[in-house]
């Protein structure tokens, strides 16, 4: 009897079993296939520019696991300018280049001020996620001197701008200076700087190049397999690709990704039939 009752539920269980496990695997899928499309690139508008975007960036309203933290990109109040806040200071973003993972930025400051105005601080990043590139160069902006606003120096110790009363040693004069602080700056500015071709303030307002460390590798194997790059906020330094229609993968899509989940079947496909969403901030 007591055998009798426990087949009896083992027959009902089999049969929950298999009603249930489809509708678990339906739901699954359909959840990895919303992140594919969550996280494709998308057009977004700040101001006159558009911009398309996509991993390690997002942009409000964008799910979490789009893009790395500390790549949250706003618009500005007035809806003018791309912002991005780096090591607590927030920076305008000129431009973004995907195939060498470079980002360009500026102080947002220096487009509404004058260069009398400006505050100078040292250029700092967070090096958990950015280098500086070989198109970059600091310089040494001397600040508060004497009957001088501030003093330019290179590299290689040329000092820009320095009045012509001046009879004492450089290094000297600027010991009397209040502070200094070291901009980063691009290569061809220094050039510009020393020949006059340009003023510090329109060689500040070019910025400088970043180039962004997460990703690196997995993220363009992950697009080239047809998947999208995203985030797996239980394991943050985890390669995470969204492949289309299927669940999601550590490295690519396809039968030829190394890391595909055993069961899974994502066929690849190209980054130009991602479906483009425009984005207008607010």
């Amino acid at each position: 009897m007591l055998l009798s009752v426990n087949m009896r539920n083992l027959n009902l269980y089999l049969q929950y079993s298999l009603f249930i496990l489809p509708l678990l695997v339906i739901s699954t899928s359909s959840s990895n296939s919303s992140k594919f499309l969550d996280c494709a690139p998308k057009l977004s508008t700040c101001g006159h520019r558009s911009y398309n975007l996509s991993y390690p960036f997002r942009t409000p309203g964008m799910p979490p696991y789009c893009g790395h933290p500390g790549f949250d990109l706003t618009c500005s109040h007035n809806n003018s300018t791309l912002l991005i806040k780096i090591d607590g200071e927030q920076y305008q973003v000129h431009h973004i280049d995907y195939d060498h993972q470079v980002l360009r930025a500026s102080h947002p400051d220096l487009s509404s001020i004058s260069l009398h105005e400006y505050v100078f601080a040292n250029t700092t990043i967070d090096f958990n996620l950015f280098e500086f590139t070989i198109l970059d160069v600091n310089i040494t902006v001397h600040i508060d001197c004497p009957n001088v606003s501030f003093v330019p120096c290179t590299e290689d110790g040329l000092c820009l701008g320095l009045p012509d009363w001046i009879r004492e040693p450089v290094h000297e004069f600027l010991k009397k200076c209040g502070s200094f602080a070291l901009v980063a700056v691009l290569k061809d500015v220094v050039e510009k700087l020393v020949n006059s071709t340009v003023e510090l303030v329109d060689g500040l307002r070019e910025g400088f190049d970043l180039t962004w460390t997460v990703g690196g590798g997995w993220c363009g194997e992950c697009k080239s397999s047809g998947g999208v790059c995203g985030y797996d906020l239980s394991h943050p330094s985890a390669a995470t690709c969204f492949c289309p229609g299927e669940n999601w993968t550590l490295r690519t899509c396809g039968p030829s990704g190394d890391s595909v989940p055993t069961g899974a079947c994502c066929e690849p496909s190209s980054v130009s039939n991602f479906p483009m969403t425009a984005i207008i901030f607010c």
